[in-house]
């Protein structure tokens, strides 16, 4: 009874861990879904999402902060929503999505 007993707690308590596992630990890789071709018209808006990979195979959607190398052509809001402000000349603009220090990227060219 009492080696059941202990079983049945040891058990609950792995159950109940695994529901408030912590994903914040182990973060492998960002990816930054959206806009497969890097490319957006003047004026327009597209919303990425953010793909985090974990050490433990656990794949997640979710939050991160978001940043533009250049917001004057591109600019990012905190939702991952992009807005073309200006055409890109050369260079592409960087969008990363940041998640302590992991970091995903995704390079945008605007176009008329």
């Amino acid at each position: 009874m009492k080696k059941s007993l202990i079983l049945l707690i040891l058990g609950f308590t792995l159950i109940i861990g695994g529901c408030f596992d912590d994903d914040s630990n182990g973060l492998e890789e960002i990816k930054i879904i959206g806009l497969e071709n890097g490319q957006i018209k003047l004026g327009e808006k597209y919303s990425f999402e953010v793909c985090k990979f974990y050490e433990n195979g656990k794949v997640s959607y979710g939050n991160a902060t978001w940043a533009s190398s250049n917001p004057a052509v591109v600019k990012v809001n905190d939702e991952g929503e992009i807005t073309a402000l200006k055409l890109t000349t050369e260079s592409a603009v960087i969008i990363t999505a940041k998640e302590e220090t992991t970091v995903g990227i995704k390079e945008v060219y605007v176009i008329e």
